[in-house]
């Protein structure tokens, strides 16, 4: 085998729940990989086996920082056009439509980034703070990441994910299918060339955090059609519909984070394809456990928040959207909230992750980021009348990159500090 690698919440519905810890007895579990105890590779002859405990007493607490830990979870968004031409780019049909417009007129904004976020989360007496959230590009995600020694990136999850990765390779000058063909689509692998040839591989996987073994059953629920539960996300079996595990609890994504020892930040998420609190949590558990038997030291786990649709964002029928500048959270409850979909279970989702997170071994640092709150407030720039639940590239999903990587930024002044 390889080389081994290393491997808060804004309340939408707060939901009681009975959960019980899922026991592995029934599962054919292999070995742990290779990885389940900790190997420094000090020379090309000899490795150093430590504990977990021994580890965690060589990891700097880089997250002890308020804003890392806040950032995002209040504020407002307002017109910068000028960031909005600044971090243009083009990819996505509306994008490139728009582009070939105004190919000569530099005063024009893209209409899907002309907005910023106003971070308040830790402002007295409105006065600024410095929580702001910081725009990425090719040369702050370079030195974030040559500051970190992370040389790898995995993004795990849904067809969100992608889009993530998708903003992430726009953001930073990349053409961003040559990382992945589009949001639905298969594994691509590339990597960014940063300088001092520091070079930072990239992988996405569309898979679950944890095998699902117990698929919701939605048939006969009242509170919406079938049509309704499948149009995003019908809840996907095992790690994903065509990644079959054999005689392993391990998904593949977790084979593909143990093949390297070069330190990972792995940006995580799930929810989106669960429609019980049940299924999600004993997932979650599952990625918990397998995770710590393969965690490395030094590695940064992420979990972005799972954020929800808004019902008939397009305002057919004559229904009146509200717009970014003017909603509030009590307003996105009222105009956009919905069961449909169980868009309203992501929050309490989130909350468990979030909780969750705290068992992860201490080997390796965590950290919740809150895309939630900022992007619930962004009813805009859904790609069509029947999908508000994606968003079109440049938009909102944008600022989880940039809140990610400011954070990250700050991350890497505690580590040089400590």
């Amino acid at each position: 085998m390889s080389t081994p690698s290393r491997f808060k919440i804004f309340p939408w519905l707060i939901i009681g729940f009975s959960l019980g810890r899922l026991s592995f007895n029934h599962l054919k579990k292999p070995l742990p990989l290779v990885g389940s105890q900790p190997v420094i590779n000090n020379s090309s002859s000899s490795v150093e086996t430590l504990n977990q405990e021994e580890v965690a007493e060589q990891v700097p607490d880089i997250i002890d920082d308020e804003c890392i830990r806040v950032r995002g979870s209040s504020g407002n968004w307002y017109r910068n056009e000028t960031l909005g031409r600044e971090t243009f780019y083009t990819g996505m049909f509306r994008a490139n439509k728009w582009a070939r417009v105004n190919l000569r007129n530099k005063t024009a904004v893209y209409p899907g980034n002309q907005l910023a976020w106003n971070d308040t989360s830790l402002a007295s007496n409105n006065n600024e703070t410095d929580c702001q959230v910081h725009p990425v590009n090719m040369h702050s995600f370079c030195d974030t990441m040559q500051k970190l020694q992370i040389r790898r990136i995995l993004f795990i999850g849904d067809s969100l994910m992608g889009s993530q990765l998708q903003s992430l390779a726009g953001l930073i000058g990349y053409n961003f299918f040559d990382f992945i063909g589009n949001s639905k689509g298969a594994i691509i692998r590339n990597a960014i060339d940063c300088p001092d040839d520091f070079s930072i591989q990239i992988h996405y996987r569309r898979e679950n955090l944890g095998p699902n073994y117990g698929k919701t059953n939605i048939t006969g629920r009242q509170d919406a059609t079938l049509e309704h539960r499948q149009q995003f996300g019908p809840e996907t079996p095992n790690c994903g519909e065509k990644t079959p595990m054999g005689n392993t609890s391990y998904c593949p994504w977790h084979l593909l984070y143990n093949e390297t020892d070069e330190k990972t930040l792995l940006v995580l998420n799930q929810g989106a394809h669960f429609h019980s609190m049940n299924t999600f949590s004993k997932s979650f558990d599952l990625f918990v456990e397998l995770f710590n038997s393969m965690a490395h030291p030094g590695d940064v786990v992420v979990f972005r928040s799972t954020v929800p649709g808004h019902r008939n964002c397009w305002g057919l029928d004559g229904e009146t959207g509200i717009g970014p500048l003017e909603i509030t959270h009590d307003k996105f409850l009222e105009r956009y909230g919905t069961t449909l979909y169980d868009w309203n279970l992501f929050d309490a989702y989130n909350l468990y992750a979030k909780e969750k997170l705290n068992d992860l071994v201490p080997s390796v640092t965590t950290h919740y980021l809150n895309a939630y709150n900022m992007t619930v407030l962004r009813a805009d720039e859904h790609v069509r009348y029947n999908d508000c639940l994606h968003y079109m590239c440049p938009g909102p999903v944008d600022f989880w990159n940039h809140l990610l990587f400011t954070n990250l930024a700050d991350m890497s002044k505690h580590q040089a500090e400590a």
